[in-house]
């Protein structure tokens, strides 16, 4: 969901068609018309449904869906109306021939979580309660995860005493499949971080800080698995002994059946990280107590990226780790981008402080550097088969680097990262090309200048393997780019 947005108006504009570099296969570039967004909350792109795309807006109490045709022309223009005023959405996403959205609402002494699917004329396809229950047994928020074939949502909620509440939804049936509720012993709601996804059988896999503390040196963090239709928990501990973990990201690897756990670390809290911290495991067969594989940078990678920083000392203080892609042979790739926001108030707060690594909210007066990429390709025995750094520069003020960052195309031969070249009105696109062996390129792919567009690629969404939707944002104002390859 894309927030901190205002109102909208709608007009119709024509497509705008251009040509990338005459020495490249020639790109085509299609805008919509511009959309007023000065008094909404949020808007999503929910992708291609039946050959259309489809735009919910948040106004609130309003909920609206757009309907854009191949060519970004409007088609359709539609409010969806409730059981209840007041709702909740929780969650929603397009599928091939519908697009669904489960929300939730309080009646009388109750919350209700429903899930309704439309066409793509917005015609009512199904409505479906999910469950309902009193409110002293439901905490009435709901985080939510997707299988990675999009086949089931999950939902889960934690109410004050630490018991967690799953209900697996199956999107090819319709209905809700699953629920069960959990006790993780020795977590705390209140203190205990935790990351969690989802695999594509339903099963839960979490990961939550247990305790550090510099007078005990305990440094540990616990994965647990929550199966379906199974009472008993499976849990690990990874062990980090005297290694400070920088920071985390998860993910399963459903095709070879392994968690996938990475991150930086270092000799001490606050230090330059000395590289990565790495767990591929089938979590069945990983002992209790598991050491993750600790890969230290290079000599030839430090060497590489020192010389691009004035600074000798501490070049990696900014590199986090910000996406895992998974190689069919049971490999994957890390990915690194340098990030960092300096507040330009000094002598008073101005709210608290925004990382997005940290997931805290910063307001204005920050300026904010998304700079080089790092990738490093990691076959199934855990050794590197080859590291790329991709040099970009962004600098933006005071709006939370929403145009900043990248976009990642996948496809089966190769990847694409594509990103704003500079966080202004007039700019270029760029991207850069992978193969699975590491060569890559770098190509120009548009031009922003007097087309009115600023591209938020972090949001953009991938529609095939050769067509993706980025939102811009201008002037309280909304149009969608359709990028044909």
């Amino acid at each position: 969901m894309i927030r901190d947005i205002s109102s909208f108006r709608l007009y119709l504009f024509a497509v705008l068609y251009l040509l990338w570099s005459p020495s490249i296969s020639a790109q085509e570039i299609s805008l919509s018309e511009g959309l007023n967004i000065r008094n909404y909350f949020a808007y999503e792109l929910l992708g291609e449904v039946n050959e259309r795309i489809i735009v919910y807006r948040d106004k609130g109490f309003t909920k609206e869906i757009n309907v854009f045709d191949q060519f970004m022309q409007q088609t359709t223009q539609a409010e969806l109306n409730f059981e209840e005023k007041r709702i909740e959405v929780i969650h929603s996403m397009g599928l091939d021939s519908v697009f669904q959205m489960i929300y939730s609402y309080v009646k009388s002494d109750s919350i209700f979580v429903r899930m309704r699917r439309y066409d793509q004329s917005v015609s009512l396809a199904d409505s479906t309660l999910l469950l309902g229950a009193e409110k002293s047994k439901l905490t009435g928020s709901f985080d939510y995860f997707v299988s990675e074939d999009k086949s089931k949502v999950g939902l889960l909620t934690v109410n004050k005493e630490g018991e967690f509440g799953y209900y697996l939804f199956e999107n090819s049936l319709g209905r809700l499949r699953s629920a069960q509720s959990f006790v993780i012993p020795g977590f705390d709601i209140k203190r205990d971080k935790r990351h969690t996804v989802m695999t594509n059988s339903g099963d839960l896999m979490i990961a939550h800080y247990d305790r550090y503390t510099k007078s005990t040196g305990e440094n540990t963090l616990i994965l647990t698995r929550v199966s379906m239709g199974s009472e008993t928990l499976d849990q690990k501990l990874v062990d980090f002994e005297s290694h400070h973990r920088r920071d985390i990201i998860m993910d399963y690897d459903n095709l070879n059946d392994r968690v996938l756990l990475c991150g930086t670390y270092a000799a001490e809290r606050g230090k330059d990280p000395n590289g990565y911290y790495l767990l591929n495991n089938n979590f069945q067969s990983m002992p209790a107590e598991v050491l993750p594989l600790y890969m230290p940078f290079s000599s030839r990678l430090i060497n590489e990226v020192s010389r691009s920083k004035r600074k000798k000392k501490k070049v990696f203080q900014n590199f986090w780790v910000k996406d895992l892609i998974k190689r069919q042979d049971g490999g994957f790739l890390i990915l690194m981008e340098s990030y960092a926001e300096y507040s330009r108030r000094s002598s008073y707060g101005a709210g608290a402080d925004r990382n997005s690594y940290s997931g805290a909210a910063r307001r204005g007066w920050v300026d904010y550097y998304n700079e080089d990429i790092i990738i490093s390709s990691i076959n199934p025995q855990m050794a590197v088969d080859w590291t790329k750094i991709l040099y970009k520069k962004q600098f933006s003020q005071d709006d939370e680097a929403i145009f900043s960052s990248y976009f990642i195309m996948k496809t089966p031969s190769r990847l694409r990262l594509i990103y704003n070249d500079e966080i202004k009105r007039n700019s270029t696109v760029s991207e850069y090309i992978l193969d699975p062996t590491g060569k890559v390129k770098r190509n120009s792919l548009m031009s922003t200048a007097n087309q009115e567009l600023k591209l938020r690629f972090r949001d953009a969404v991938q529609l095939s393997n050769n067509q993706l939707l980025v939102p811009s944002e201008k002037n309280y104002e909304l149009s969608l780019v359709k990028i044909s390859y």
